[in-house]
């Protein structure tokens, strides 16, 4: 009842402009596994992923469980893409 969702991060938060920057490996793997906790608790908190969520990275995720992304240079606001593809290929991966 105090926790309304849990924010997983994926990288050391604050440093994602620098380059070389990498993913903890075992961040999939911490999502399903709070996400069977969750079930089995019967629990009412969702399971937010920060940190370098792409459109490839946010299907794994999805997969395992996550509930909310944050999802800034490297989905919603990627230079690769027009904010319109971007926004259309992320909405597709959730829906």
């Amino acid at each position: 009842p105090l926790c309304d969702f849990v924010l997983i991060m994926r990288i050391d938060a604050g440093y994602a402009h620098l380059p070389g920057q990498g993913v903890y490996p075992a961040c999939d793997e911490k999502v399903s596994s709070l996400k069977r906790y969750i079930q089995q608790e019967k629990l009412n908190v969702e399971i937010a992923v920060d940190g370098r969520v792409d459109a490839e990275s946010m299907r794994a995720l999805v997969k395992a469980g996550a509930d909310v992304f944050v999802s800034g240079s490297r989905g919603v606001f990627s230079p690769a893409r027009t904010w319109e593809e971007n926004w259309k290929m992320l909405t597709e991966i959730l829906l």
